[in-house]
């Protein structure tokens, strides 16, 4: 449609995002309805002011050879859909975590008159410091406008409410509904949608109900049970009324969760990622073991090599190669599986899989790549931060466990061996 640009407005001195829509795709009745919708979603989040939801600054029509345009808020983050894609598994407390902030969203644009009918998760935005922004109000509905009616379906059928399917009236209770969609799809990173998609186009399965999570842990099924499935009603009168009955259920759970759980093994630190980011890992470890770029064989216990032995850098420095194409491609992929790493928690467990981990294998076809030697010192800051917070909350045994891994892959680091295991 069009290009979102990075600018900086030297009034206010602040970052900003500058989407445009193309002059080509204005022409004709089709360009005047996706002109309209363009305004229209400045004008719905335009509206809206809360930390959750991105800003919008200022919109222009454009003249002469400017094309339409609207400043928002310049965002740093990753869509859910990027993580969900990678395989990434989110916790339990951060899966609560996502949707409480949604949930706060949505109520707040509910009470201002504005329905999203479009949450998914390529619409909500994780920042690095964990609180996400709901982006995207292009198709919004806005209590005082008639740019939808009613009989006009509109939205991303696998995450549509059954009425919004249908074409029918949606009111606040069609987006609980793909909130609780979006809940499922984090705990258990399996869609589960009331839309068949038959013979080209898709329909509404009468009498839906969402697979069961496959999983042992009661706090994921206490919650498919009690909050999900109601979510999920066909009905709407059967939903959640609101966001805020929605999220004062989910704050009930978290505060329950909180009170009785025990501390987590060292190797859960940070969060779960499915089985699918570590193959993707393992995969690549083991294709390097091969000159040619054919992967080698998996051992049984590829997942958990020895973190000190295999971390261990050489004490001779190679000196700087040409990279194969093979080796350039190879070292992105894992640039981003360690950043990947980073921001669920995985600085140096578990063992085979981790942010430290996936640095040094970098480093082991390029020595001197600048991302990797930063990423290295990067994760050795945070896995102190770790361990400080830790103590200040008086976990002693995961502060010791942590700071014997930091001063086994750290020798040399001096903060390191100044802290007691």
């Amino acid at each position: 449609m069009g290009i979102v640009y990075k600018g900086y407005d030297p009034l206010i001195a602040r970052t900003v995002a500058i989407k445009t829509i193309r002059n080509s795709l204005l022409e004709g009745k089709s360009g005047q309805e996706l002109l309209i919708r363009f305004k229209h979603e400045a004008q719905a989040a335009g509206r809206l002011t809360h930390p959750n939801i991105v800003a919008i600054y200022e919109y222009s029509e454009g003249k002469d050879d400017c094309c339409p345009y609207f400043i928002m808020e310049h965002i740093e983050g990753k869509e859910l859909k990027d993580y969900l894609k990678m395989g990434v598994r989110f916790t339990f407390e951060q899966s609560l975590n996502i949707i409480e902030q949604v949930l706060e969203a949505l109520g707040y644009a509910h009470k201002h008159g504005i329905i999203h009918r479009d949450i998914k998760p390529a619409n909500i935005i994780l920042l690095e410091n964990k609180s996400v922004k709901i982006a995207d109000f292009g198709i919004a509905k806005l209590d005082d406008s008639e740019f939808t009616q009613t009989g006009k379906v509109i939205g991303t059928p696998s995450y549509m409410s059954p009425e919004q399917c249908k074409g029918l009236h949606v009111d606040g209770r069609s987006d609980l509904y793909s909130a609780g969609l979006l809940l499922y799809e984090l705990l258990t990173g399996k869609k589960a949608t009331a839309v068949s998609h038959q013979r080209g186009f898709a329909q509404v399965m009468k009498g839906f109900s969402p697979d069961k999570p496959d999983t042992s842990d009661s706090q994921t099924i206490h919650i498919f049970n009690t909050i999900i499935k109601k979510a999920l009603a066909e009905e709407p009168d059967q939903r959640f009324q609101s966001a805020e009955v929605f999220l004062s259920e989910i704050k009930k759970l978290s505060t329950q969760h909180a009170s009785h759980k025990k501390p987590s093994p060292l190797w859960l630190l940070g969060g779960v990622v499915t089985g699918s980011l570590v193959v993707v890992t393992t995969l690549i470890f083991t294709e390097f073991n091969s000159e040619d770029g054919t992967p080698a064989k998996i051992s049984s216990d590829a997942q958990s090599v020895d973190v000190a032995k295999v971390n261990t850098p050489s004490k001779k420095i190679p000196p700087p190669k040409k990279l194969s194409q093979y080796e350039i491609t190879k070292i992105e992929k894992l640039l981003k599986v360690a950043q990947t790493h980073q921001l669920v928690g995985r600085f140096v467990t578990p063992p085979g899989s981790n942010a430290y981990y996936s640095y040094q294998m970098v480093l082991a076809l390029d020595s001197q790549n600048a991302q990797a030697l930063a990423g290295v010192d990067s994760v050795a800051n945070k896995v102190i931060k770790k361990i400080n917070s830790y103590r200040s909350k008086g976990n002693n045994t995961e502060a010791g466990q942590l700071t014997a891994i930091g001063k086994r892959l750290y020798p040399n680091n001096a903060e390191f061996r100044n802290l007691e295991n």
